[in-house]
């Protein structure tokens, strides 16, 4: 039973879309039918879009849920579907490791790495667990080596059966390091570096999810000091040339530009990467010069989240 302290201060419907409001606000100021698009699809929470990566060869299924059409930049190894009523997450096909279900945000975001043309042999994922972003990795690049870090050790299990079930296994070693601890055992290690960074989780409304407190200022100030913690110890991870894709699942500003400004300020040897396909569907972010990009719930991509894939420089910086 929740206190009357914890109560009172539990926002309700009205404040929640009150603050929705706030965050559309101050997302795009000068757009009040942006900010009215955004808020209803928060609100209406139904943007959940399903997705899959083909972890193994394609089968046919005849309960699978009906695929919309490829887009352009889309591999064949990622499906999505219109039938949002259908738990791909349930079907025999995700149970057997032939299918990983993901909502299609995750998929616009881990596709900013589809712009890497070079071979990549090791992978360190920082906040792995459940496992989605690096299995996108682990499908696009077949890497020699996908280290899958995860600090809460009650997630390593269903993080170990997503990689199991999947055959990820193969080349996967799950680990449970502070990013401090991390960084030190792993200095200058990997092609590319992951941060899906724990955030204030604001697109679970989006998708239906309870999210309630994910607009508090004050879980967003604390959620975006905990990210440049891990952030800064990731730039030490990544081999001179290498990547470091940063993401969230998430709308705040703090939680996205302003800790890619901060990165990019603090750690001058990396510069943010231009994501053709992405910049061709319309959604590089207007809150930064630096090109990174943003999805929100009505530009039916799913509920919405934001990535920047940021690259180390080879030469020495001063």
């Amino acid at each position: 039973m929740q206190s009357r302290n914890q109560t009172r201060h539990t926002p309700r419907p009205a404040q929640i879309e009150k603050m929705v409001r706030r965050t559309a606000f101050r997302l795009k100021q000068d757009d009040v039918s942006w900010q009215e698009a955004f808020t209803q699809a928060v609100m209406a929470a139904n943007s959940s879009k399903p997705a899959a990566i083909w972890c193994k060869p394609k089968e046919a299924a005849s309960n699978l849920p009906e695929n919309l059409p490829a887009l352009a930049w889309q591999p064949d190894w990622v499906e999505v579907f219109k039938d949002t009523d259908t738990s791909i997450g349930k079907h025999t096909l995700h149970e057997s490791g032939h299918l990983y279900s993901l909502d299609f945000s995750s998929v616009v975001s881990a596709s900013s790495l589809l712009t890497i043309t070079e071979p990549i042999e090791t992978i360190l994922d920082m906040c792995a667990a459940p496992g989605g972003k690096a299995l996108f990795a682990w499908r696009a690049f077949n890497p020699e080596l996908l280290v899958c870090n995860e600090v809460i050790y009650k997630r390593h299990a269903m993080l170990h059966a997503n990689l199991n079930r999947t055959g990820a296994s193969e080349v996967a070693e799950v680990v449970q390091r502070d990013p401090d601890s991390l960084s030190k055992q792993y200095p200058n290690f990997a092609d590319i570096v992951l941060v899906d960074a724990p955030c204030s989780g604001q697109s679970l409304l989006a998708k239906g999810d309870e999210a309630e407190g994910a607009f508090l200022d004050h879980v967003v100030a604390a959620n975006m000091t905990r990210q440049r913690r891990i952030l800064a110890n990731a730039v030490k991870i990544v081999r001179p040339g290498g990547y470091l894709c940063y993401m969230t699942c998430t709308y705040a500003r703090e939680e996205n530009e302003k800790n890619v400004e901060w990165l990019l300020r603090r750690f001058p040897e990396f510069t943010a990467q231009i994501v053709p396909h992405l910049e061709e569907a319309g959604i590089r972010s207007w809150l930064l010069d630096e090109p990174c990009y943003r999805h929100s719930p009505q530009d039916g991509l799913g509920a919405g989240g934001f990535v920047a894939l940021l690259r180390r420089s080879t030469e020495p910086v001063d």
